[in-house]
């Protein structure tokens, strides 16, 4: 006979099973059905996404007790070493001779600009460039621009609008450290963690010591889920934050606090985050894990009344930030003097030469 095969059924053997072939008759004796064994214990599905790796976890949700305070709980921090510890042999050196070392006459020949491609192979003597000639011929340029290609055209999407993304982690003095290109949603993404939040998460995976540096955003990372998140991994952060993301966070309302002269602020903190507003030309919202209001600094404004420029009490953390912030706008300064002239109609080509200027700005 047959047996339909379910989930709640099984066949067996009969004893002399080694005797028996598949048209044999058997007798209905030997043929039993199992019930299966009713689990007391519950079974936990674990949902996979694309790549077959586990569902990213939710953060979790936190009450936030703000109140009055001067302080919060420090983060463990290190100094970073010095040129005489890591490298005693370039101690004796001078900044010039350092900059020879790492600039050769090659490098510093890209700051002179052509306007034409053609130019660059010019036989005249105020525009001969010797290495380029000699590296290559002209025809031979075109050529490998004409067939160089980056991009997979047989996985276009129809959807895509050509709109790309770089995010950039770069030190105060404009060094680049890490870049990721976005170019949308990735398959593993959660929905439960922002995107503002996974772009810092993922870019500081490159720094090797976090207790020796100090990470400064802008309001679109910055929020309080991101600030506990970094204090777990004893890193330190400090940026200006928007007021939706503040969870009952009692401050002086914005409205009232900008009818005031140039100056007043207002601050909370809890154990472990601490939110600043202050009156400047307009109000400005910072929050930090690791500082606050002290120490208190000064500020230059010019006041309409006397006519002249005054000293005003500034927040520690505001000085911090302004400080310490502007390093991605600086290393996009440093790339607009040496931007490569040649342009392409391909979407990938300043992708291409953006990367190739980076290099040659960072080494």
């Amino acid at each position: 006979m047959l047996l339909r095969r379910k989930l709640n059924r099984k066949r067996c053997q009969p004893e002399n099973h080694f005797s028996t072939d598949e048209e044999e008759d058997l007798d209905k004796s030997q043929i039993q059905e199992i019930e299966p064994k009713k689990s007391t214990k519950k079974k936990k599905l674990v949902k996979l996404n694309d790549i077959g790796s586990k569902k990213p976890k939710k953060l979790q949700k936190n009450s936030y007790a703000w109140k009055k305070g001067d302080k919060l709980d420090p983060i463990p921090s290190e100094k970073a070493q010095i040129l005489e510890e890591t490298h005693p042999e370039l101690a004796s050196k001078t900044p010039y001779e350092l900059f020879r070392m790492y600039f050769d006459s090659d490098i510093m020949n890209l700051i002179l600009e052509e306007t034409l491609r053609r130019l660059y192979w010019s036989n005249s003597e105020d525009c001969n460039l010797p290495f380029i000639q000699n590296a290559m011929s002209r025809q031979r340029f075109r050529d490998i621009k004409e067939f160089l290609h980056l991009c997979d055209n047989n996985s276009i999407d129809g959807s895509d609008k050509l709109a790309k993304k770089l995010w950039i982690l770069a030190s105060s003095q404009g060094y680049p450290f890490n870049i990721q290109v976005y170019v949308g949603k990735e398959a593993a993404a959660s929905d439960k963690i922002p995107l503002r939040t996974r772009v810092v998460l993922d870019i500081i995976e490159c720094v090797e010591n976090c207790r020796r540096h100090r990470l400064y955003v802008d309001n679109f990372f910055n929020s309080l889920k991101l600030l506990e998140e970094m204090r777990k991994k004893e890193f330190r952060l400090s940026g200006t934050v928007r007021e939706n993301r503040l969870q009952k966070c009692h401050l002086q309302d914005s409205t009232v606090l900008a009818k005031k002269e140039t100056g007043p602020s207002d601050y909370i903190i809890t154990k472990d985050i601490g939110v600043v507003k202050w009156k400047d030309n307009k109000v400005v919202c910072l929050a930090s894990n690791f500082e606050c209001m002290e120490p208190m600094g000064q500020a230059k404004r010019w006041c309409p009344k006397s006519k002249k420029k005054i000293d005003l009490p500034q927040p520690g953390i505001v000085g911090s930030y302004n400080k310490n912030m502007g390093g991605v706008d600086l290393l996009d300064r440093f790339l607009s003097s040496y931007r490569p002239k040649i342009k392409g109609k391909k979407w990938w080509w300043p992708f291409f030469t953006n990367t190739l200027n980076m290099a040659v700005v960072a080494a």
